[in-house]
């Protein structure tokens, strides 16, 4: 009774944090969250609490410059995957799979290099093996609009160090995609400035 009527509270929170733009509202749901998290008593309910926690950590964490909410909340997200297992709960885990793969593109978004752009490709590849497009629609369409469907896509980079390997990639990929696009164009400087 007590956990339901604290996951509102956590709730109105969000709603203030996300909508009205309330950073302090955020600061106190992450709070709360934690707590919710230390009370947990099962396997569901941690797993879902550690995804609740990611939530919030992720929506502050993308209002902030810095990258330490957000490196809280891909933590919080893996450990909410050890308790959120495909084989347990499967579109569980593809959801928290997707909030994963969001909060490492934002996160590679401020970074120089390619590895947490890859790390969030694989995210929603991961997504996808579960949310398929004929079991949960809305759900594949939330996880494929940041991954691109592809024909032939490796977690490799290409062997060509002159940018040419990763247009082939994306010639191969089918729909183009922001991420793909990004990781290839840094891979592309990158190389350059070696």
């Amino acid at each position: 009774m007590i956990a339901r009527s604290l996951n509102s509270e956590a709730a109105t929170l969000y709603e203030h944090g996300r909508d009205r733009g309330s950073n302090v509202h955020l600061i106190a749901l992450i709070i709360l969250r934690r707590k919710l998290l230390d009370t947990a008593s099962s396997d569901d309910e941690r797993g879902i609490a550690q995804n609740n926690l990611g939530l919030a950590l992720w929506t502050l964490g993308e209002r902030e410059s810095g990258t330490a909410r957000l490196e809280e909340a891909v933590a919080a997200y893996r450990d909410a995957l050890k308790e959120r297992t495909r084989e347990r709960v499967p579109l569980q885990w593809a959801a928290t799979q997707n909030n994963l793969g969001t909060a490492l593109s934002t996160l590679g978004a401020r970074e120089s290099g390619t590895a947490r752009l890859e790390e969030a490709v694989a995210a929603y590849r991961d997504a996808l093996k579960e949310r398929t497009r004929e079991r949960v629609p809305l759900q594949w369409a939330c996880s494929s609009r940041r991954f691109p469907r592809q024909r032939h896509f490796h977690h490799q980079q290409p062997e060509s160090s002159d940018g040419e390997g990763w247009s082939q990639l994306l010639i191969q990929i089918w729909g183009g995609g922001l991420l793909i696009g990004e990781i290839a164009s840094r891979s592309r400087v990158s190389s350059h400035m070696s």
